[in-house]
């Protein structure tokens, strides 16, 4: 950053990070105690104090610790995107990935009446959510709707297939009875990308079998055979 030198480059961007987490001031104490962080306390204060007389962070009241200015956010935004880290391409590829499996349920999600959903097999807490036309067409059936909805936010078909043996690039279906409701699942597990991913799509028990089915089995051959 222009007009600092590096130690007061390191304290200016930790304090601004500091406010920008928790948006409270920090002062040399607690700053003291953040990891790598090699000054002594005496020197953090003198160089909080360098910084506040050029007007690069603040005390909001007497005693408090520093906050950014900001104008100064907005130079530290600025080196940010003047120095840009390069690309991790492991984090790129995970990116890519995430992006082609949530496309695929969305295609899924379009063109049947159940709630599509998939995850990879390693990421389990990675999950793409497609609620589908069932939910357009609940009318009166909201009985039935909320306990399917309620099965799919707490993530009960993730724990169920945990324990179930699924055979790949093959359509498995199983029923379940949840809250007092028959659910209905179907799902397949694949190589998708570089990973086996899990697909699935579940509903009341009230919905045409052979039109879902043929449309899944569709879309399956399609991209992934």
């Amino acid at each position: 950053m222009v007009g600092i030198d590096k130690k007061e480059e390191q304290l200016l961007e930790l304090v601004i990070e500091y406010y920008i987490k928790y948006g409270t001031p920090i002062g040399s104490k607690s700053l003291d105690k953040i990891e790598n962080l090699k000054m002594a306390p005496s020197t953090i204060r003198k160089y909080l104090n360098f910084l506040e007389k050029k007007w690069l962070v603040y005390q909001p009241y007497n005693s408090a610790g520093r906050i950014p200015t900001v104008e100064w956010i907005g130079v530290y935004i600025q080196n940010i995107l003047s120095k840009p880290e390069p690309h991790n391409r492991d984090y790129l590829a995970k990116l890519q990935e995430r992006f082609n499996l949530r496309h695929f349920i969305e295609i899924l999600g379009e063109n049947i009446d159940w709630v599509a959903f998939g995850y990879y097999e390693n990421e389990k807490d990675i999950h793409y959510l497609w609620v589908a036309k069932v939910l357009k067409k609940a009318n009166n059936d909201l009985e039935k709707i909320i306990p399917l909805i309620d099965f799919i936010e707490q993530k009960q078909l993730i724990t169920y297939l945990t324990h179930t043996e699924i055979e790949t690039k093959k359509i498995n279906y199983s029923f379940v009875n949840y809250q007092w409701t028959n659910i209905v699942m179907m799902y397949v597990k694949t190589p998708f990308e570089w990973n086996n991913a899990i697909i699935w799509a579940v509903s009341s028990l009230r919905v045409d079998y052979k039109w879902n089915i043929k449309i899944l089995q569709t879309i399956l051959d399609k991209w992934i055979n």
